[in-house]
């Protein structure tokens, strides 16, 4: 058994029509970004997962990793906003697969993680610019074009950001804040190159639709 001496707060916003008790469902990895480099996605019947019930307890797997453990819960003074903290957890190797499991970067991370909560996604922030996207059903396969492989560069910046979208499948882009509220809908004409001087310094999402696909893309105005 293994126990973590760690104590760190997991902070929610969750937005858009996502409640609290939308966290105590199973979690699918869906990529891992390094510092805002192109994220890393995880595919088939065979990713990372995460079940948190209701007590907060919770079940995973990596590769030959079965893990279980305890979150504790810690509420503070902003609306829908919470905290996590990892009580203990054990693993043991006990499935076909490699020793090493992508967990280990959120579970081992000793300071905050900043997380958000979009209807069926949730974003985790360990490092600046780093961490995973969960999502609550498995991904089988990522079309090479697919609107949630679109890049928005340079992240962070703070004057303008580009979305790299070569075959032009967007049709609908809405910016909104780290709360998920809305700020405005971008004009077609202005696709390519967003302005955000005029922005705050923080978190921001883009919205991009295409057809009844969508996806939310993180980025930063410094």
């Amino acid at each position: 058994m293994r126990k973590k001496g760690l104590l760190f707060l997991l902070l929610c916003s969750f937005f858009g029509n996502a409640q609290p008790e939308d966290l105590f469902q199973t979690w699918y990895l869906y990529s891992y970004e390094f510092h805002f480099d192109e994220p890393s996605y995880y595919t088939g019947e065979d990713v990372p997962l995460m079940t948190i019930n209701e007590d907060l307890s919770f079940y995973a797997t990596d590769n030959c990793w079965e893990i279980t453990g305890d979150f504790g819960l810690v509420y503070d003074n902003q609306d829908e906003q919470f905290g996590l903290e990892v009580l203990n957890y054990d693993k043991a190797c006990v499935f076909d697969g490699s020793s090493g499991y992508v967990l280990e970067l959120m579970l081992g991370f000793d300071e905050t993680i900043n997380c958000w909560a979009y209807s069926d996604m949730v974003f985790m922030e360990t490092y600046f610019g780093e961490g995973p996207t969960f999502k609550n059903e498995i991904t089988l396969d990522r079309p090479e074009n697919s609107l949630s492989s679109k890049v928005i560069y340079p992240n962070p910046s703070s004057n303008y950001i580009q979305i790299l979208d070569l075959n032009n499948e967007i049709e609908a882009i809405t910016l909104l804040d780290v709360q998920g509220k809305f700020i405005k809908k971008i004009k077609r004409s202005h696709f390519k190159t967003i302005n955000i001087s005029a922005l705050k310094k923080g978190i921001y999402f883009l919205k991009l639709q295409s057809g009844k696909d969508d996806t939310i893309k993180k980025f930063i105005k410094n």
